[in-house]
């Protein structure tokens, strides 16, 4: 994805986009909107509760990990996670029109739920 952004606004453009993408996805892999929308204590518990972790890595990369939990009697065994969706650190390039400065900003992310959504496309 290619987004364009002034100078002065293009972290405010990236973090929009990074989270509607969060929120998309997260309601793909089965979370309730209302709830990945309330305080972040209620997202986290909600989230988790799914099987899925939201790693936040340094510069603003995102993991976001699916767990299935397997019940050994009383025991709830969680088993190794596998990668579900990533969001990679965007690339900028400074561009001038008209006299005007803004960034061309190409962002990078993936996700199984709409890959597996456009297979049949």
């Amino acid at each position: 994805m290619i987004i364009l952004a002034d100078r002065q606004d293009e972290i405010n453009v990236v973090e929009e986009e990074k989270q509607a993408w969060l929120q998309k996805v997260l309601v793909a892999l089965g979370a309730d909107v209302d709830k990945i929308n309330e305080n972040t204590i209620t997202a986290k518990n909600h989230v988790s509760s799914l099987g899925l972790d939201v790693i936040l890595k340094s510069e603003g990369e995102i993991d976001i990990m699916r767990y299935d939990n397997e019940q050994v009697g009383e025991t709830i065994v969680e088993t190794e996670g596998y990668l579900v969706a990533q969001w990679f650190k965007p690339r900028y390039i400074l561009k001038k029109e008209d006299n005007n400065w803004f960034y061309e900003i190409h962002i990078e992310e993936w996700a199984l739920p709409f890959q597996m959504t456009n297979l049949g496309e």
